[in-house]
């Protein structure tokens, strides 16, 4: 299997173990982390783009999905970016074609996110440098 189709592979399996929404939540949050769930790994995928795909108005948005999910929306698709690279980091597949792969615009945003969330980069993780 190439290293693209590897990619998709655990990217279809990701999204499909992700946990459903709480059905007791509110229907425009329910709404949201199916639309985050759905377009987990598109690039174009921001707090503005995912309230207009789901028809979602309001200010306090963000906070709504805080009080539910317990992190923010951006937080919640960004943690579920970096769960799956730690997984793919391990395997033979080049650091560039999952940060790719997995949303972002650059290698050097997923390396700095990387770093924010796991106190090194992809390629000391990869290692086991840290």
């Amino acid at each position: 299997m190439s290293n693209q189709n590897n990619i998709q592979k655990n990217l279809e399996d990701y999204c499909c173990a992700i946990v459903n929404p709480d059905p007791e939540w509110p229907h425009g949050v329910h709404r949201a982390v199916e639309c985050i769930r759905d377009h987990l790994f598109d690039p174009k995928l921001s707090v503005r783009w995912m309230k207009k795909q789901c028809h979602l108005n309001g200010n306090n948005f963000s906070g709504k999905f805080k009080y539910y999910v317990g992190m923010t929306p951006k937080q919640y698709w960004l943690d579920h970016r970096i769960k799956l690279a730690k997984k793919l980091i391990r395997e033979d597949i080049s650091i560039t074609m999952i940060a790719l792969g997995l949303g972002f615009n650059s290698l050097s945003a997923f390396t700095m996110l990387f770093k924010k969330y796991e106190g090194c980069s992809p390629t000391d993780y990869r290692e086991e440098k840290c």
